[in-house]
């Protein structure tokens, strides 16, 4: 019988595949959980409270999921279900980018929830859910036919045991017991909203083969649901991306949400913060977790697919990073970088992670400046990402086997300078670096840290332009002695896949054709909307933006989207346009008090819907007052 309610719950949107469909259910579900809280708790719900939180996620949790054992929930009623880590999407899909964030940064005016439209269903005012009543009657927009109300009335009590007599399976009883299951749940005025007149909906009970479990609740199973809706290849693909993301965070924490969308709209990045902060060990939790089990080492100290490269402050050339040829030894000399880069193309399938560990006690363009030219020419061909070769054919040509020396560890010698036996599985690449020389591996993630002190270089706006810069100067006392805390340096039993980590796309126009109509018109029309704006604000400085900017927010908000697939399609993009600009636009502002007008035309740009750089800005503003001088490094 429950079942029956979900495939008709399934039919609230006339076309499910459309974006706007899952907004029905979001705003739903955000509902139905406040009324459910000031029901139990006789008050409006203040989100900046812990206590408060928890209980609201509980309460969203009560409304939308499905299987308690394998920590299901459906956010929308058409599948595919996602899985939860008890906050049921509510951490990244309501407070971060939605309504409750415009609430904290607009100084206490009332805003309403959901924003779009012309139904509210609640206010929120400086964190605080309020409860309207006023607004009740606009959830019939929502679930306007007596049929879908009743089938809500049975999804909501799906897990409730009714005040029915024993075999009585008469609708008089169902609705009546329907009826007082959800007066225990949510207020007097919720129910009389969302109940049709009783004749009405006795009649929609009616067409429903009534039955009960004896004693306990309903329990559902994955499988009941993929037996309704048969999942396509695209609905797998988006569960498996959410679990994917979940199984990170799990890892080490909401920072990896940020990094892991960062990394893979573009392969390399910049963790900039104060010593100490776990940067450079963040990315080797990622190889760790990441890492098969024929390249795992046997003291399980560093993973196969890992390399730290720790750069020295005399480095003023690439020859530390990608060799040279010795006329002393005749033969070139082939650095652990490029011994890596070979290694990830003899493992596709598995992401190969570079820490280039203080990055700035050199300067980078100085020895890095091939890679982050190469970085540029990638794009997509035949669904692989490919770039020119950072190592030219003939170099390989020339010096073979100085290069296969260097990756088995041979010595070279007289022996080895006529002939090298190679494993037949390695064969293919050896020939397709001898025919196309050494190029970047699409499974290949560079990260820098950085630090910045006396001793340490400025980055040039080249390099800032390339990279997507993420600070971590956050630090949790608590949690390194915490007993429940996770080992985060370890393997896993089941590695996760390369494609959480890697990017799809190369260029804004490979994401821009893989999207639907509406989030397509976001991003022709909306989006460039907001970066003229901003160029505009940005106007009469050195600080302009330019092509590359909006072709990395074009990539992430596809990958956004991949991750959040119910989400409104301008809140998304105003999270987008958010961490886009603190991570490529607001690295390059530096200087003194000329800055003056700039950032305080950014302050009044990014206020309201762009909190995180907002909060940036406002930290750039008060160290250019304490010192003359500002920049977005701390």
């Amino acid at each position: 019988m429950v079942l029956e309610a979900y495939k008709k719950l399934s039919e609230i949107h006339e076309d499910p595949t459309m974006q706007g469909a899952t907004q029905v259910v979001s705003a739903l579900r955000y509902f139905f959980a406040l009324d459910m809280f000031y029901r139990t708790e006789g008050r409006n719900c203040n989100v900046r409270d812990i206590e408060d939180k928890f209980d609201f996620s509980h309460c969203v949790g009560k409304f939308c999921r499905v299987c308690d054992s394998e920590m299901l929930y459906t956010p929308q009623f058409y599948l595919p279900l996602k899985q939860h880590n008890g906050d049921y999407n509510c951490g990244s899909n309501f407070y971060s980018v939605g309504q409750v964030k415009v609430s904290h940064n607009n100084g206490g005016q009332l805003v309403e929830y959901p924003q779009r439209g012309q139904y509210p269903l609640f206010n929120i005012q400086s964190e605080m859910l309020i409860r309207n009543v006023g607004m009740y009657k606009n959830v019939l927009h929502y679930i306007p036919h007596v049929e879908s109300r009743m089938a809500l009335a049975l999804w909501l009590n799906r897990a409730n045991n009714l005040a029915i007599a024993d075999n009585d399976f008469s609708v008089d009883a169902l609705y009546n017991g329907l009826k007082e299951a959800l007066l225990n749940d949510y207020t007097q005025e919720l129910v009389d909203t969302l109940l049709p007149k009783e004749t009405e909906a006795k009649e929609a009970l009616s067409q429903y083969s009534i039955s009960y479990l004896s004693g306990q609740p309903c329990q559902l199973v994955k499988a009941d649901f993929y037996t309704l809706f048969p999942m396509s290849a695209e609905a797998k693909e988006s569960d498996n991306m959410s679990v994917g993301i979940l199984a990170m965070d799990k890892v080490r924490g909401t920072e990896f949400e940020d990094l892991l969308t960062a990394m893979r709209t573009k392969p390399f990045l910049l963790l900039a913060g104060i010593s100490g902060t776990g940067k450079s060990r963040i990315v080797k939790e990622m190889a760790f977790v990441s890492c098969p089990q024929e390249l795992q080492d046997e003291d399980e100290v560093s993973p196969g697919n890992y390399c730290i490269i720790e750069v020295k402050p005399n480095w003023h050339d690439s020859t530390e990073i990608l060799g040279y040829y010795s006329t002393l030894s005749s033969k070139y000399m082939v650095t652990p970088f490029l011994n890596f880069l070979i290694k990830a193309w003899m493992n596709p399938k598995v992401p190969f992670f570079v820490c280039l560990d203080e990055m700035n006690l050199a300067p980078v363009e100085h020895y890095f400046a091939e890679f982050l030219s190469v970085l540029e020419s990638r794009k997509l061909k035949e669904g692989i990402i490919v770039s020119e070769p950072i190592v030219k054919p003939e170099v390989i040509q020339a010096n073979l086997n100085s290069f296969k020396c260097a990756y088995y560890n041979l010595n070279f010698n007289e022996h080895h300078n006529k002939y090298i036996t190679v494993p037949e599985a390695d064969m293919e690449v050896w020939a397709k670096l001898s025919q196309s020389g050494l190029t970047l591996p699409p499974n290949l993630v560079v990260v820098g840290t950085v630090n910045m002190d006396d001793t340490t270089c400025q980055f040039s706006r080249k390099v800032i332009d390339r990279a997507m810069t993420i600070e971590m100067n956050e630090v949790d006392f608590d949690a390194m002695l915490d007993p429940e805390r996770e080992d985060t340096l370890k393997y896993r039993d089941e590695p996760i896949e390369a494609k959480y980590f890697l990017p799809k796309y190369a260029s804004a126009r490979d994401a821009h054709s893989q999207m639907n109509d509406e989030d397509k018109q976001l991003m022709q029309v909306d989006a460039v909307a907001m970066l003229k704006s901003l160029d505009q604000h940005l106007k009469g400085s050195p600080f302009r933006i330019a092509y590359r900017v909006q072709n990395e927010l074009v990539i992430y908000f596809a990958a956004l989207r991949e991750e959040n697939p119910e989400v409104d399609g301008n809140a998304l993009l105003n999270q987008a346009f958010d961490d886009i600009m603190l991570m490529k636009v607001l690295p390059r502002v530096d200087g003194g008090e000329e800055l003056n007008d700039t950032l305080r035309n950014l302050e009044s740009f990014t206020r309201g819907n762009y909190p995180k750089s907002n909060a940036k800005i406002q930290e750039m503003q008060h160290y250019l007052a304490q010192k003359n001088f500002t920049s977005f490094w701390p």
